[in-house]
């Protein structure tokens, strides 16, 4: 639904999608429960295309240049505070959905080290929630 494994493909409409989970994640952290995953690859997929110059060039190709930057705009507004809350909306997380979001997480950080070259956005995310959920009791 947001293209983002296929940014050739993506139109506004895959960015409006985009924008609709990373809400949802602000508004029904807890309801989430089993698909933080398919939510953190998401996050981690918009970084990787908004962080990598020869990536995000590929964003709507065969597209006229005003559409192309507007969709690239966009991408680029999200890859910052809306997808910084998902991670800093996790200290209000119930203890088991907090838990299954950092298994989650420890899922797609593990599939971006195995990458070539390997990937740390969300090991390094992995570390600042540590750090925002230290006051929670120790399970």
């Amino acid at each position: 639904f947001t293209f983002l494994h296929a940014p050739k493909e993506m139109r506004s409409k895959n960015v409006e999608a985009l924008r609709t989970l990373l809400a949802l994640c602000d508004v029904e952290t807890d309801s989430l429960q089993d698909t933080w995953n398919a939510v953190l690859e998401c996050v981690s997929r918009l970084e990787y295309i908004t962080s990598t110059p020869a990536i995000a060039a590929t964003v709507m190709q065969g597209s006229n240049q005003i559409s192309r930057d507007a969709v690239l705009l966009s991408l680029r507004e999200l890859a910052g505070k809306p997808t910084e809350q998902v991670f800093v909306n996790s200290v209000k997380l119930p203890s088991d959905s907090v838990v299954e979001f950092f298994t989650a997480l420890c899922g797609v950080s593990a599939e971006e080290l195995k990458q070539t070259p390997a990937r740390v956005f969300s090991l390094q995310k992995l570390v600042e929630i540590s750090y925002y959920n230290m006051a929670r009791i120790r399970m």
